[in-house]
């Protein structure tokens, strides 16, 4: 692999990352054969990789609460702990973000707003039906929820009914 795609996996990977400052050569050549692109590597700053590695995890979190602000909200460590263990691709990686995060989260039992959960869904699959019951925060806190999704030719039909 080349010095660029390289330096992409140490900053998207922090296992992989904490592999190459401990025992730079070895992980260096690791992934670069090339002389030339292992030497790239070895010229990297330990505290210049680790700075850049979390800009883009904090790139990521804005992106990703602009889109699910009420869901993320409070959960600051527990996305940057998971974000370590995955890197969307593609132009809709942040709505890709947000759902892979909202279905840890749902994974973990925790709660997340069904409003965002729907408007994600709707997003990515705008040609599917969903019908969901959940948790959506309101102007008077948290109520449940149930969330209908359908989309056809074109056309979409999103809504969420709060009890409550």
């Amino acid at each position: 692999m080349d010095a660029v795609c390289a330096l992409a996996r140490l900053l998207s990977d922090p296992t992989l990352r904490e592999q190459f400052l401990a025992n730079r050569q070895s992980v260096a050549w690791e992934l670069c054969p090339d002389e030339a692109d292992a030497a790239v590597l070895l010229a990297v700053e330990a505290a210049g990789l680790r700075r850049q590695a979390d800009l883009l995890i904090a790139k990521r979190t804005r992106a990703v609460f602009a889109l699910i602000p009420n869901s993320l909200s409070g959960r600051h460590r527990l996305f940057v702990e998971w974000a370590g263990s995955y890197w969307p691709e593609g132009y809709r990686r942040h709505e890709l973000d947000a759902w892979s995060f909202l279905t840890e989260v749902n994974r973990r039992g925790l709660r997340y707003c069904l409003i965002e959960y729907l408007r994600l869904h709707a997003r990515l699959s705008p040609t599917s039906s969903l019908v969901r019951f959940g948790l959506a925060r309101t102007g008077r806190g948290w109520r449940p929820g149930l969330a209908v999704h359908a989309g056809w030719s074109g056309r979409r039909v999103s809504c969420v009914l709060t009890l409550g």
